[in-house]
Order: C-alpha cells, then structure tokens, then sequence
C-alpha cells in the first residue's frame, strides 16, 4: 500500500497541537485532518475526528492493524520534521 504525504500545515504549539497532514493512500483515497500532537519530547498522530451529539469524539478514519497504523504514522512525523526543519 502506498501512502504519500500530501500537505503538512505547521501550527505554532498552542497547547498539544503543532501541525496538521493530508495523505493520500493507492492515489485513490485523500484524508484530511490528521493532527500532530506533542507529546513531552516526542510527536503522535492522531486520526481525523468528529464529535457525535453527546459530545463524544469518535475518530471518522482510522487504520484497521498495526502494521498501517506504523507505517501511516512513520511517513506522516518524518514529513512534518522535515518541514518543521526547513
């Protein structure tokens, strides 16, 4: 499966959120919305979320094994370091 990284917008840390990216996996699936947190001394991505009519976030993507997930969230830290870098 290829995952290319499309979009990174950099946002200054205010709080826990520094960036936001847009993927696009098989050139066939664009998503959006996927955050940058920080976390102490290292970075997380959290998948695009929306919050329900009891005030619960659910996430609206999410990948399915592990193996995605590392793979998802090792492409989308390695391109925003590089732009947070430049």
């Amino acid at each position: 499966m290829k995952i290319e990284v499309t979009k990174i917008r950099l946002i200054e840390c205010a709080g826990t959120l520094c960036g936001v990216a847009s993927i696009l996996i098989d050139d066939a699936l664009a998503v959006h919305d996927i955050r940058i947190i920080k976390k102490e001394k290292t970075y997380t991505v959290a998948m695009p979320s929306k919050c329900d009519n009891k005030g619960v976030y659910r996430n609206v993507v999410h990948p399915i094994n592990e193996e995605m997930r590392q793979n998802l969230v090792e492409k989308v830290l390695v391109a925003f370091l590089l732009e947070k870098n430049k």
